[in-house]
């Protein structure tokens, strides 16, 4: 439907969003179509963009000019230098919004018209990102600091008197100043640099000074993690506009003449701090700044003076936890190091030690996590020539990320730990006791995968040391099955809620008003719903997060462990000898999450029945009909799915007549349930 050009200006000044972006989509047709009247469009964008009192006005006239300037060849000179001449005003404006669209306007007014552009925005812009770089309290007035105050400290009733909300926390500088504050027009004028240096691209060289290189890498070690952010963005196009797009891994011959060739060393610092931020998109925006640097960083003579600082960095993000990071990172391994990544590890084997055992004690427990799962790295795919002097290093830092507040930590420091021992079990022996209890705790963590991990390292631990370490795990595993029979119900468990009626239902605590009970409690990183978890360390394992686990936990533990040891031919006879202690636990049934257990049965009886083989399992079949029929009605989807695959398995190993004839003989009811998953032939 067409619309009036007043129509258009109605819209492009719209309070509501979506009024404005209908706006542009029809500027947009009608510049594909041919606008009728230009100077007149153009007038009423230049209203719009002189409207600095009504900020929608403004953002809305810009964005308009900005499609104009990019897609109509006959926009007029006088129209483009007044644009020109109002974004470098509008760059100070109050609202974000406004100078976000500026910055954008003001890059295609350098694709439009060359890199003369940013010559008349650089003083002004330099200065800008110079003042704001650094903030202080003391240039606040009282409204503002006031408003700083409500916005990032947090405060409590004084109950005794009534008065109003009070700030507890005395350290007000670092509250302000954290990590997420406001830094007013910094990123803005980031942005627009960007924009501007993306447009310019090889034309910019000569504007590349000491002074800007300062401001950029300022940026990238900036407190605030979005300005960071835009600051290793703002490097990456730097660096492109410099070497030339490297997205496929290509080189140019003219490198060597460049920037980035001259301050390399410096450039792979700032980039290696980047890449080891504490927040995803941060390392994100390092990583594509890294790629830009392939040339160099490829160069026979550079490589060996960046690789030991770059490389451990790139490896790490490898398995970082945020998915856009690690896909772009194992991208950029296999664009830069090639088939070489084993040789260079080996060859830079200190500096990758160095670095994971420092990732081990990040802030961010994510990162934690991904260093515990690159050192298991190390010790699977390094030659032990290689890592042989580190290993109690590593075994120290990883003891530390087996008492951390966070279960992925615990588990990957849990499986790193196993891989060392099968690999390192000499040196690795003065730390057996302790990883004895820690890989028992994990056994009976209250996450299932946790409970997976540890069973997997234990039977390392078994088939490593042999025979004497399989009796203390074996003892391990009775006491831990016969203890679900204590087990406590439901109603003794959930004694604490409310017996009210639920509200909107949700069930209440009948304690949950009490302040002790939101007081030094779990935090949650900001902009997930991940716990905010804490280190491990010495003498605190696992922190008051830990929850003690249940009987059940412990059994189901118990379960996956014995389905890992059956795996080693050698205790096959004694593995045996447990599964009718694994059968008798199935049969306790008071709580609620024997489903749970029933499922992790179901899951291993087909691993433990195919390593023992036919002629040893086949006399225990019989003591877990009962479980797996029971299961195959579960209204847990996950349970019933576990028996029917059970059953299948045992149907193709022993045969379905012989599998129908026992099931005939245990008990003739369940034979309607078999036919349902194995029909009759």
């Amino acid at each position: 439907m067409e619309i009036s050009d007043d129509q258009l200006h109605s819209l492009l000044s719209s309070r509501n969003k979506l009024d404005r972006d209908k706006g542009l989509k029809h500027l947009s047709d009608q510049i594909t179509d041919g606008i009728k009247d230009l100077a007149y469009i153009e007038n009423k964008l230049k209203s719009l963009i002189e409207d600095t009192d009504k900020w929608e006005s403004c953002h809305g006239g810009l964005l308009a000019s900005k499609q104009l300037i990019l897609r109509e060849p006959q926009s007029s000179q006088d129209f483009i230098h007044h644009v020109q001449n109002k974004c470098i005003t509008l760059l100070q404006h109050h609202e974000a919004r406004v100078r976000f669209a500026a910055g954008e306007v003001a890059g295609v007014l350098c694709k439009r018209i060359g890199d003369v552009v940013y010559k008349d925005f650089q003083n002004l812009l330099l200065e800008s990102i110079r003042d704001n770089m650094e903030r202080s309290l003391e240039l606040l007035d009282a409204a503002a600091m006031q408003q700083l105050k409500d916005k990032m400290l947090p405060k409590s009733l004084d109950k005794d008197n009534g008065k109003e909300p009070v700030h507890t926390d005395g350290n007000l500088m670092s509250k302000i100043l954290h990590d997420t504050a406001g830094w007013q027009s910094l990123e803005t004028s980031m942005k627009c640099l960007e924009c501007m240096i993306d447009a310019c691209d090889k034309n910019f060289h000569p504007y590349i000074t000491a002074e800007l290189l300062e401001l950029i890498f300022q940026a990238t070690k900036h407190t605030n993690r979005c300005v960071r952010e835009i600051g290793f963005r703002t490097l990456g196009v730097l660096i492109r506009s410099e070497l030339g797009s490297n997205e496929q891994g290509s080189t140019q011959n003219s490198y060597k003449a460049t920037k980035c060739w001259e301050k390399g060393e410096e450039f792979v610092s700032v980039l290696t701090t980047g890449l080891s931020d504490n927040w995803s998109q941060v390392r994100l925006a390092a990583s594509i700044a890294t790629r830009q640097m392939f040339p160099i960083l490829i160069d026979a003579d550079a490589s060996k003076q960046h690789f030991p600082v770059i490389l451990p960095a790139m490896c790490l993000n490898r398995y970082y936890i945020a998915e856009g990071v690690r896909n772009y990172s194992q991208e950029n391994w296999r664009i830069i190091v090639g088939d070489s990544g084993r040789s260079l590890v080996e060859l830079y084997v200190t500096d990758f030690v160095k670095f994971y055992i420092q990732q081990t004690n990040a802030d961010n427990h994510a990162v934690r996590e991904a260093a515990c799962i690159c050192i298991a790295e190390l010790g699977k795919k390094i030659s032990s020539q290689y890592l042989q002097p580190f290993v109690q290093q590593l075994i120290n830092a990883l003891l530390v990320c087996f008492k951390d507040q966070s279960w992925p930590v615990r588990d990957a420091a849990c499986l790193a730990c196993g891989n060392f021992i099968s690999c390192f079990p000499e040196p690795c022996r003065a730390s057996l006791s302790e990883l004895h209890d820690l890989f028992f705790k994990n056994l009976s963590d209250s996450i299932q995968s946790v409970r997976q991990g540890a069973a997997v390292s234990l039977a390392k631990v078994a088939e490593v040391y042999g025979n004497d370490e399989y009796l203390i795990i074996e003892k391990s595993i009775i006491e831990g099955l016969a203890k679900i029979k204590d087990q406590p119900a439901d109603t003794k468990r959930y004694s604490s809620m409310d017996s009210s009626p639920a509200v909107y239902s949700v069930a209440k605590r009948i304690r949950d008003n009490e302040e002790d009970l939101h007081t030094n409690r779990m935090t949650y990183s900001c902009g997930s719903l991940a716990p905010k978890l804490g280190k491990g360390d010495a003498e605190n394992e696992m922190s008051k997060f830990y929850r003690p686990s249940d009987p059940w936990e412990v059994a189901d533990g118990c379960v996956h462990l014995v389905a890992e040891l059956s795996r080693i031919p050698a205790f096959n006879a004694n593995v045996s000898k447990l599964l009718p202690a694994i059968a008798d636990a199935g049969r306790y049934k008071q709580y609620t999450q024997y489903v749970v257990f029933h499922e992790s049965i179901c899951k291993e009886l087909p691993v433990i029945a195919e390593k023992l083989g036919k002629r040893v399992f086949k006399p225990y079949l019989v003591r877990f009909m009962d479980i797996i029929f029971e299961s195959l009605p579960s209204e847990c989807a996950l349970t019933s799915h576990a028996a029917r695959e059970c059953l299948q398995f045992i149907s193709k190993d022993f045969g379905p007549k012989i599998l129908r004839g026992r099931v005939e003989e245990f008990n003739p009811n369940y034979i309607p349930l078999l036919d349902s998953v194995v029909p009759l032939a």
